[in-house]
């Protein structure tokens, strides 16, 4: 839920900031290069996924190229600065929005690594502490008998097969996690 929230807080203030930008460049003359602006809102939205951080570059070209168009039919005279400037914008914006986007997919492998990372170690730690102890506790045990003072020769001959099988165990177990 707080995931949620924090990523439509950045999207509410990527969508602001949309705003902002169309109506700052609305009231700006068309030789001045307010356009570049829309960039930010591709930085604000590098929380966001994909395709929102791909619509919000979508929805700030088209209101670059409907601002010019607008503007370029009311003007007077046309000049090569204005288109330019336009130009320019939508480059900067698309520039921007690849570099989010290239960002966004190093993201998400590095994630996606990073959770099979933890769920390797998850298991070689229930190896570790379950099928390796159990094999150690048993030998531990065993040679702790055998050094009793009072252990009969008979007693001991019967302790090493189970010394064996534990040995074996603890074999096979470290022959699996190494993959030998």
């Amino acid at each position: 839920m707080i995931k949620s929230v924090e990523k439509s807080k950045y999207l509410l203030l990527a969508i602001f900031f949309l705003l902002l930008v169309c109506v700052l460049d609305y009231f700006t003359p068309l030789d001045v290069a307010v356009g570049i602006l829309y960039t930010s809102i591709i930085l604000v939205a590098l929380r966001e996924s994909r395709k929102t951080i791909f619509l919000l570059a979508t929805i700030a070209t088209l209101l670059i190229m409907i601002n010019f168009l607008y503007f370029n039919a009311l003007a007077t005279v046309s000049h090569w600065v204005f288109p330019v400037n336009r130009l320019i914008s939508i480059i900067g914006l698309w520039v921007t929005t690849t570099i989010a986007l290239n960002y966004k997919s190093v993201q998400e492998k590095l994630l996606k690594e990073r959770i099979e990372y933890t769920e390797t170690l998850e298991e070689v730690l229930f190896v570790t502490s379950h099928r390796v102890r159990n094999p150690v506790a048993n030998i531990v045990k065993i040679v702790e008998m055998m050094g009793n003072d009072h252990i009969s020769v008979k007693n001991l001959k019967e302790m090493i097969p189970f010394l064996g099988k534990s040995a074996e165990e603890l074999d096979t177990v470290v022959k699996d996690m190494t993959g030998d």
